[in-house]
C-alpha cells in the first residue's frame, strides 16, 4: 500500500524520528528493564572480594582480563582503567579536530576493555554483567555510574545487595 502524496514534509521527518526512538531508546530500555529485575539470589556467586589495586596493576589486571566478565574487580581496579581509558581516548579526539572525524572512532578502542571490566565490577555488588545494557539508553549510564561506586558486597552476606 503506498502513502498518500499529498502528506507535509515534516510527516516523514516525525517517521524518522519515531523509528529511531523505537530501535535506539524504546528497545533497549526494555531489555534493561527485565536485567534491572532479573537480580541475584543470595550470597555473591562471583567469587572472593578482589584486592585494591593502584593505577598500573590496575590497568595490567583490566588489559589481561580483558576477554573474561568473570570474576570481580573492584572499585579502585575499574576507575583507574576508566581514568586511563579516558585519558587515552582524548588523543584521537584532539587529532579528529585537526585532520578528519573518522579518526574519532579510534577514541572508543580504550573503552574496549572497559566492558568487561564494567561487568566484573557489576559482579563485585552482585549484579549481572548484563546490566550494561543501560547504558544503551543514556540516561541509564547514570545509574550504571551509581552501580560501579557502590562498595563491594562481601561474600558471606545472606542477602544480595539492595541498592536498587
Amino acid at each position: 500500500m503506498n502513502a498518500p502524496e499529498n502528506l507535509p514534509p515534516w510527516f516523514y521527518y516525525l517517521d524518522d524520528i519515531l523509528r529511531q526512538a523505537v530501535i535506539f531508546v524504546f528497545v533497549p530500555a526494555i531489555l534493561s528493564l527485565a536485567l534491572v529485575f532479573a537480580r541475584p539470589e543470595g550470597r555473591n556467586r562471583f567469587g572472593p572480594l578482589p584486592p585494591v589495586l593502584r593505577l598500573r596493576p590496575a590497568i595490567a589486571t583490566v588489559l589481561r582480563k580483558s576477554l573474561d566478565g568473570h570474576g570481580r574487580a573492584g572499585r579502585a581496579e575499574f576507575w583507574w582503567a576508566m581514568l586511563a581509558a579516558t585519558l587515552l581516548a582524548l588523543i584521537p579526539l584532539g587529532l579528529a579536530l585537526r585532520f578528519s572525524y573518522w579518526i574519532a572512532l579510534a577514541a572508543l578502542i580504550p573503552f574496549a576493555p572497559l566492558v568487561s571490566a564494567g561487568a566484573r565490577r557489576l559482579h563485585d555488588i552482585g549484579r549481572s554483567g548484563w546490566w550494561q545494557f543501560l547504558a544503551l539508553t543514556g540516561l541509564g549510564l547514570i545509574t550504571l555510574i551509581v552501580l560501579w561506586a557502590v562498595p563491594s558486597q562481601k561474600p558471606e552476606d545472606s542477602e544480595a545487595a539492595d541498592v536498587f
